[in-house]
């Protein structure tokens, strides 16, 4: 029996050992849903990086969404330059808006994106606005 600090601290153990810095990361829980728990963009992005790289990567890209097809994103960008080129999760709670994952550009480069909106009501419109704006404009690169 292991308790969930010794969890944690075997996940805070791998990321140090993949250089991914864990300066203010908070985890509460396992499930990604918790108000407690506190992470930054630098670590999400440093993150997708690590998980682009591994060996992995064509299974784990498959389980993210994809923009105006299936998933949290299916209606984003339907019908639209850009729809199929977006791999994404979003994150969605009261005053709580995050999307984050990679994005092929018009030019042929991938980025990694990230968006992390914690504000009253953001999670009602203005987060998604926010994010449609930035992946666009990522898009376009």
């Amino acid at each position: 029996p292991y308790t969930r600090e010794q969890g944690v601290e075997v996940m805070f153990d791998y990321f140090r050992s993949n250089n991914i810095s864990v300066d203010g990361l908070v985890i509460d829980n396992g499930s990604g849903l918790s108000r407690s728990s506190r992470l930054s963009a630098k670590f999400m992005t440093d993150l997708l990086h690590h998980a682009h790289a591994s060996p992995l990567m064509p299974e784990y890209i498959s389980s993210l969404s994809l923009n105006g097809i299936d998933g949290t994103t299916r209606r984003r960008f339907r019908g639209v330059a850009g729809m199929g080129r977006m791999h994404l999760k979003t994150g969605r709670l009261d005053s709580v808006a995050a999307i984050a994952g990679y994005v092929l550009a018009e030019s042929g480069k991938m980025y990694t994106a990230v968006v992390l909106g914690n504000y009253s009501n953001i999670h009602e419109g203005a987060g998604i606005a926010i994010q449609n704006a930035l992946l666009k404009w990522v898009y376009q690169q």
